[in-house]
């Protein structure tokens, strides 16, 4: 197995386990409009990156973090702020789900999609890089999940 693609089962196995852990604990506490209203966010600022993508380049982005070579790299839209949206929707909705649901189990397990996604996005970024000569450049102007921040 390519290690682009044991991103996609690891990334596929976090969202099981977190979804697990949102049925395995007691739900209460939490702040639930706050949680929605992220998570509603977030599935909008997914909804934006792919649309913006598919506007772009008339293709879908790829689930693995192996950059199509036959398609264009996108800086417009809300790539402009962010160089991952649907990274970044994942990490909230993340957050959103396990504010709404009050555990700290839950919460702290939100945790580890920043990780996760911020290894995926810099394994990808090299191979981006490569392909994309003014990615560089790109990188310098934009935040990797939030605008203007490249820590994560």
């Amino acid at each position: 197995m390519s290690r682009a693609a044991l991103f996609v089962v690891i990334q596929f196995v976090l969202l099981g386990t977190f979804a697990l852990l949102l049925l395995a604990f007691p739900v209460g506490g939490g702040a639930v409009a706050a949680g929605f209203i992220v998570v509603i966010a977030a599935f909008l600022l997914i909804a934006l990156g792919i649309l913006e993508h598919m506007l772009r380049n008339a293709a879908i982005p790829n689930i693995t973090p192996t950059p199509n070579q036959n398609v264009g790299l996108v800086d417009t839209g809300v790539y402009k702020y962010i160089r991952h949206p649907i990274y970044s929707g994942v990490i909230a909705g993340t957050f959103g789900a396990a504010l709404a649901h009050g555990h700290i189990v839950p919460l702290l397990f939100a945790l580890v999609f920043v990780g996760f996604f911020s290894t995926k996005a810099r394994f990808e970024e090299s191979m981006l890089r490569r392909i994309y000569p003014q990615y560089a450049e790109y990188m310098t102007r934009t935040g990797r999940f939030v605008p203007g921040i490249n820590l994560i």
